[in-house]
C-alpha cells in the first residue's frame, strides 16, 4: 500500500510518501548513514547524494528480482555485459562499497570543465582496498581500449593525496585529465572527474557543505535516521545556467522559471522505521 501527504513548514513544502511492502516478499534494510560526506564535499556543492552499504543494496535487489522472470533476466544481462569486460559486478563494482558513498557535483571554470560549469565527484568507503584498486585499474583499461582517442594514464601528489589521473588530448593539445583518483585514508577512495576537481576533493574543505545555510535548513526537515538522501542547491544550479536560453529553447515557460527561482534548495531521504515499511 502507498500513502502520501504534502504540508507546508516555515521554510517550505514538505511531501512525504509512505510504502507498505508485503510481508512475504523480501524485506529491504538499511543503516543510517553518519553525515560524513558533507564533510568531505566543499561549501558551494551543487549536488550531493549520500548513501551507505551500495554492496547490500545490491544484493538485496537481487534477491527481490529473483522473485520475477523479468528481474532474473535484467540481473543477468547486467551480469553479462559486465563478465564481457572482464568484470565481476557482483564482488569488484558492488561489493567493494560496503562503507558509506557520496556523489557530488562542484562548479569550477577550469580546464576542460570551463563551458560546463562544474565537474563530479565520488567519494567511497571500503573495507577491501586491492579489490577496489583492482576495479579501477580494470576500468582504465577498459576506457584505453575502447576510447577512440588514445588514453594516458599519469600519476602525481594531490594536496597530500597519491592521485592516478586517466589523461586525453583534445583538439590535438596537452591531454587533459578527465578522471583523477586516490586515497583520502585507509578506507576512502575519491574519484573525480575533471582535473580541477581532483583537487578540491583530495583537500579538507575550509568550510564543509555540512555548514552551508540551506544544507543545514533542508537537513533539519529531514528524520534524523536516514538511510541515504539527495540535496540540491537549485539557487547556484541555476546561477550556471542562462534563463534566456532556457526559455529560447523552450524548456521551460516563463512561470516555470519563476517558480524555479523562487526555491532554494531541494531534500530528498529514504528511511525504513520496520523491515515492511518504507518512508
Amino acid at each position: 500500500s502507498v500513502v502520501m501527504g504534502v504540508g507546508v513548514t516555515d521554510i517550505g513544502l514538505q511531501g512525504r510518501m509512505m510504502v507498505r511492502f508485503d510481508a512475504d516478499r523480501p524485506q529491504i534494510s538499511f543503516d543510517s548513514v553518519s553525515g560524513r560526506m558533507a564533510q568531505r564535499f566543499p561549501d558551494d556543492t551543487l549536488m550531493l547524494v549520500e548513501g551507505r552499504n551500495l554492496d547490500r543494496a545490491w544484493t538485496q535487489f537481487v534477491e527481490t528480482a529473483s522473485t520475477t522472470t523479468e528481474g532474473k533476466t535484467l540481473v543477468s544481462t547486467v551480469r553479462e555485459a559486465a563478465s564481457n569486460v572482464d568484470l565481476d559486478i557482483d564482488r569488484e563494482v558492488f561489493g567493494v562499497v560496503d562503507g558509506e558513498f557520496g556523489v557530488g557535483l562542484i562548479p569550477s571554470d577550469k580546464g576542460i570543465l570551463a563551458s560546463l560549469g562544474f565537474g563530479a565527484a565520488v567519494v567511497v568507503e571500503t573495507s577491501d582496498r586491492k579489490t577496489a584498486e583492482g576495479t579501477m585499474d580494470k576500468f582504465g583499461s577498459i576506457l584505453q581500449q575502447n576510447l577512440p582517442l588514445p588514453l594516458t594514464f599519469d600519476s602525481r601528489q594531490a594536496n597530500t593525496v597519491s592521485v592516478t589521473e586517466w589523461k586525453l588530448p583534445f583538439f590535438g593539445v596537452k591531454p587533459e585529465t578527465i578522471v583523477g583518483y586516490g586515497w583520502l585514508d585507509d578506507r576512502s577512495l575519491a574519484i573525480a572527474l575533471g582535473g580541477p576537481i581532483v583537487d578540491v576533493i583530495t583537500e579538507p574543505p575550509e568550510t564543509p557543505l555540512a555548514k552551508n545555510e540551506t544544507f543545514v535548513e533542508i537537513q533539519q526537515q529531514l528524520p534524523e535516521n536516514k538511510e541515504g538522501y539527495f540535496y540540491l542547491n537549485l539557487v547556484q544550479m541555476l546561477e550556471l545556467v542562462d534563463p534566456r536560453t532556457l526559455q529560447a529553447n523552450e524548456v521551460v515557460t516563463p512561470d516555470s522559471l519563476a517558480l524555479l527561482n523562487s526555491i532554494r534548495g531541494i531534500g530528498m531521504t529514504a528511511s525504513s522505521p520496520n523491515e515492511t515499511t518504507a518512508v
